[in-house]
């Protein structure tokens, strides 16, 4: 069952910043964690929700980006996306829909996550 994008904090996201995400993955039958080993996981960001994987603003995977993947215990996991990478790809004042969309190893394919988002301009752009 897909759950509202929360940042830790409250607050709406700052693009440039690192942009972490946790999600609750549940068996939509049972409610029950599950066991992500072996899951292939996806983070899309799309102006529009009828335009292929191929035209998102954003897309990244738990196979190609593997460090961008972090399961934290049974069915909880992060998903962190550094700051330059969002900013290359997203417009701050955008709207996007964003989907977290998990592939189990039994072949099983569900959505966790969907929502909309709207990222703040930096104020700030010093990285180092």
């Amino acid at each position: 069952m897909p759950v509202p994008l929360t940042l830790p904090d409250g607050h709406q996201p700052v693009l440039g910043d690192t942009f972490r995400l946790y999600c609750q993955v549940r068996d939509s039958r049972t409610g029950d964690l599950v066991n992500l080993t072996g899951s292939k996981i996806w983070l899309t960001f799309k102006t529009a929700t009828s335009q292929l994987d191929a035209a998102a603003a954003l897309q990244v995977n738990s196979t190609d980006n593997p460090t961008m993947f972090s399961i934290l215990s049974t069915g909880v996991m992060r998903i962190t996306v550094p700051g330059a990478t969002m900013a290359t790809a997203l417009t701050a004042g955008v709207t996007y829909y964003v989907d977290v969309k998990v592939k189990r190893a039994s072949g099983d394919l569900d959505r966790h996550l969907y929502d909309e988002v709207t990222f703040l301009a930096q104020v700030t752009r010093a990285t180092s």
